[in-house]
């Protein structure tokens, strides 16, 4: 079978009888002012100007950031949030414009240069492709889409960078070189090919297995260029004489379909936003406020967990304990497995003094979270306070392991040992706590305590002498 020698597709007999290409490239040779003169499509030898633009703006904008204080290697999520980063809360409730200015934000100097470096080579291919308009259409519309479907993923993450229109760019380029007809010859063709997809998959099961990476804002850029692309790529070779008649309202329509995605991304997640507007209120003070907003939410979503939850807090704030219990009691119920809701009814029933109830939360919080030395050492405090020493001790000690430079966790190490006269674990126990915390008079106090129990009476006076200047020290007034 005789193949085409510009593209590589298979000619029909009657064909490769009289010419040596297909009809699509003898068209196109036959309009172009420089037919076969020119270098391959897939190797670009001067960068564009779009392409350029837009490396520019984000190399800029950073170096603004790092202007401004914002950290070069590790910037915080506050920090990149006053540059435009895109984040749920903020975006539904009306800051729009963070869906496009998160495409020029980055988190740090690596994240800046892995971006710039896709986005030079994918955006001189596909700008040379394309042309500079298509090709600034295509990577904005794809940069939003990716915007929206990170939000649309998990709207309390803040998020930044260029990989969704970067990803964007890479399924359009697939979906034009898979489907176009390009005056190419098929090996390179196959080679671009097979490098763009090997580069989109590897980076998305990179994202996948590794925390802190925004792969839904990867695979929205990926299927909108994708869909994007399959549309272009009708029109190639570009002096084809039928051009697709989707073209002309393919970017409009895209843009339709973004709003509506914002609507429903809105309604969707529309308890986050104002869940996060309820906390808010309360780290000001103003549980009225954030009582209306929890009401609204747990009316629209009866079974949203964080809600009921964060009304406990409301209620307890307010004085209402049994108002408080039900609030959290349901939120438990709700998610049964997540610790959140369990660590604040335990917290509820322990400063009230219920302490059996307290200690039958704590327990169950030890099963789900068994790493949490807090959770121990509160589980310690109910155990001493309803007279089981032995377990307290025990409790206390398990919290020690956990969090060995936390001081409380000695402290009351060493308070149970003391209550058992279990007096060489209460020296170890006060004597790691002086060395966490050698300001701490309490505890100065304390280990001479249990040196004094041990007959050490040199070291338990060096001890009180200590404990006391600092206690005389915390009670003398400050000179000017």
């Amino acid at each position: 079978m005789t193949v085409c020698t510009q593209c590589g597709r298979d000619l029909e007999p009657s064909r490769a009888a009289a010419a040596s290409t297909c009809p699509e490239c003898a068209t196109t040779a036959l309009s172009s002012a420089e037919p076969k003169t020119a270098g391959p499509v897939l190797t670009p030898r001067t960068p564009v100007p779009i392409t350029l633009l837009l490396v520019g703006i984000n190399v800029l904008l950073f170096i603004a950031m790092v202007v401004k204080g914002v950290s070069v290697t590790q910037p915080t999520s506050d920090q990149i949030l006053r540059w435009g980063a895109n984040f749920g809360p903020l975006t539904l409730q009306g800051q729009w414009w963070r869906l496009l200015t998160a495409m020029f934000v980055h988190i740090g100097i690596v994240h800046l240069a892995l971006n710039m470096w896709a986005l030079w080579n994918l955006g001189m291919l596909a700008e040379y492709l394309y042309g500079p308009k298509t090709f600034l259409a295509l990577y904005l519309l794809s940069g939003l889409a990716a915007s929206l479907v990170s939000i649309g993923r998990n709207p309390l993450a803040v998020s930044a960078g260029a990989s969704g229109a970067i990803f964007g760019l890479a399924g359009a380029l697939i979906a034009t070189l898979y489907l176009a007809h390009l005056p190419t010859p098929r090996s390179a063709l196959r080679s671009g090919l097979v490098s763009l997809i090997v580069f989109a998959g590897y980076s998305l099961v990179y994202g996948f297995l590794k925390g802190g990476i925004d792969n839904g804002a990867h695979v929205g850029g990926l299927v909108s260029g994708l869909l994007l692309g399959s549309v272009l790529s009708k029109d190639f070779p570009r002096q084809a004489p039928r051009s697709s008649p989707i073209r002309p309202i393919l970017f409009p329509a895209f843009a339709v379909l973004l709003v509506v995605g914002i609507v429903a991304v809105r309604y969707v997640h529309m308890p986050v936003v104002r869940l996060d507007k309820a906390e808010q209120d309360l780290r000001k003070g103003d549980n009225a406020a954030a009582m209306r907003e929890l009401n609204e939410v747990v009316k629209a979503r009866p079974k949203y967990a964080a809600a009921w939850a964060l009304m406990g807090t409301v209620y307890a704030r307010n004085r209402e304990p049994d108002k408080a219990e039900a609030a959290f009691q349901r939120a438990a119920q709700l998610q049964p497995d997540s610790p959140v809701a369990w660590k604040q009814l335990g917290l509820l029933y322990l400063q009230n003094r219920r302490y059996e109830q307290a200690k039958a939360i704590y327990q169950k919080l030890a099963q789900l979270s068994p790493k949490d030395a807090d959770v121990r050492l509160k589980l310690g405090f109910v155990q001493a306070e309803l007279g089981d020493s032995e377990a307290a001790l025990a409790s206390f000690r398990n919290a020690t392991s956990l969090a060995p430079n936390l001081p409380a966790t000695w402290f009351n190490f060493g308070l149970a040992a003391m209550n058992l006269k279990h007096y060489d674990d209460a020296v170890e126990a006060f004597t790691r706590e002086t060395k966490l915390a050698p300001r701490d008079a309490e505890a100065w106090i304390w280990l001479a305590n249990a040196y004094q129990a041990k007959g050490m009476t040199d070291k338990a006076d060096a001890a009180y002498l200590t404990g006391y200047r600092l206690r005389a020290a915390m009670k003398r007034p400050a000179g000017r």
